[in-house]
């Protein structure tokens, strides 16, 4: 399937809305019922750092911000996260081994605990570099689990002085991943760093009423990417 390509220019959590708004509702003020909770994990292999963000709100995505107030919380990894504005509550740990699975435990306002455990499938090419034509479509074969039918995969290339720019695999099969040529018509020949990303997400989140949704993207150690 045809994907597109993107730039990697804002990033307010890409699976938060309504960053803008950093108004809140206090949690022990609505009903515990229709609280949405959006949960999201990356690690950076290259950077050894494990990030968490989780979000609540009213109704559904878009509904009014919540903060826990009371006797609600919500931890990562077993860890406390700390409300921080524009993306919610947050956690950044080093980790020099690959989570496999990371816990988010929510507890709200009634004392009704909610477990939600993420699974971070890693992704690793089996060449140390990575070479592309700009004149054929490209196939890269990667370590990890096999792809599956909901998951992404992109090619991030840092530019030097500029934003990176993330290309989406066009199509993923088994262990192999293919990258349009008219979608990398946009760089010039040349040698750059590049990661590899590999995304999921979901909306099967154990939750109350109103549900949740979920992302998590693990992302490479840094490549030498040629072009040609």
């Amino acid at each position: 399937m045809k994907r597109k390509l993107f730039t990697l220019a804002v990033i307010c959590a890409a699976l938060f809305t309504g960053c803008e708004d950093t108004s809140y509702l206090d949690s022990e003020n609505v009903d515990q019922n229709i609280i949405f909770q959006s949960y999201s994990v990356t690690y950076d292999a290259q950077d050894q750092l494990l990030s968490c963000w989780a979000e609540f709100h009213q109704d559904n995505m878009s509904g009014s911000r919540i903060r826990l107030t009371g006797n609600s919380s919500v931890t990562c990894a077993k860890e406390a996260m700390t409300l921080s504005d524009p993306v919610g509550y947050m956690l950044a740990k080093n980790s020099a081994n690959d989570p496999g699975k990371v816990s988010f435990v929510y507890v709200n306002n009634n004392g009704d605990k909610y477990v939600n455990t993420l699974k971070i499938k890693s992704v690793d090419t089996k060449a140390d570099a990575i070479t592309l034509s700009l004149d054929a479509d490209n196939t890269i074969a990667f370590k990890g689990k096999k792809a599956g039918d909901d998951e992404r995969f992109f090619l991030i290339i840092k530019q030097e002085g500029r934003e990176d720019v993330e290309i989406e695999a066009m199509e993923s099969n088994g262990n192999n991943l293919r990258f349009d040529a008219e979608d990398l018509s946009v760089l010039s020949k040349g040698t750059y760093s590049g990661q590899l990303s590999r995304r999921g997400e979901g909306a099967d989140v154990k939750a109350a009423d109103r549900g949740g949704f979920w992302n998590v993207e693990y992302l490479s150690v840094l490549k030498e990417v040629t072009i040609k």
